[in-house]
Order: structure tokens, then sequence, then C-alpha cells
């Protein structure tokens, strides 16, 4: 028989096929579920809890804070997993939700403002 350890998650209780983990010895399911990772990996990355993103998801009127696109959730009044919280890499601060596209134009433009300026200059 196949190694087979199973827990559940400390908060949700119960979980899902995704948060099985396989090894060459069988499979292991985590103690936490995919949420409760997500929001730990949230915490240490950027310093804000779930809540914290909630409330700015509500403040954005659950839109990207850049090009004011719509982002629908599969659960009412949480954050769609498609918005990113945006940051100061060197400050910490978070400046508000962003969708992919926006995300990761001002990622490739290297958070510079001199360099989004030169993107607006070529594009006029």
């Amino acid at each position: 028989m196949q190694n087979e350890i199973i827990r559940v998650c400390d908060v949700h209780g119960s979980l899902t096929e995704k948060d099985i983990t396989f090894t060459k010895n069988g499979k292991y399911i985590h103690k936490r579920c995919s949420q409760c990772s997500r929001d730990k990996s949230l915490v240490r990355r950027i310093g804000i809890t779930r809540e914290e993103k909630v409330i700015l998801f509500h403040a954005q009127g659950g839109l990207c804070a850049i090009c004011k696109g719509y982002f629908e959730s599969k659960y009412p009044d949480q954050p769609s997993a498609s918005l990113y919280v945006d940051h100061c890499h060197d400050s910490g601060e978070v400046r508000g939700l962003l969708c992919n596209l926006c995300n990761s134009s001002i990622g490739k433009a290297a958070h510079s403002v001199e360099t989004l300026n030169k993107y607006i200059k070529y594009l006029t």
C-alpha cells in the first residue's frame, strides 16, 4: 500500500483534490487548503492579510485600480484571484489591486515612472 498522509485544513476543515501533492511513494495531502496557503504567502511576501485585501477590494469597487476593469469572483464580496496586490518594491507600501495586464505592464516597465512616460510618449 502506498504511503498516504491525510490532514485537514486548520481553518476550513476538509481539503480538495487540488490540495494533494503526488510523490514517488504515494500522495501527501497538505495540512493547509489552497486558500490558506495563498493567504499565508500574501502575508509573507507583501505584508497584508486576506481581510485587508477584501477591504481594498471594496474600496476600489471590485475594479482594477488602473484600467477600472471589473473582475467577477466565484464568491460574493471577495476579491477575484485575478486581482493582484500591487506594492512598491522599495517601501513595501501597498498601492492597490490590479488586473494581470496592468500588473504585468508595471512590472515590464520596471516600476519606473520615467519608463512609463516613455511608453505614453511613444503611443501619442
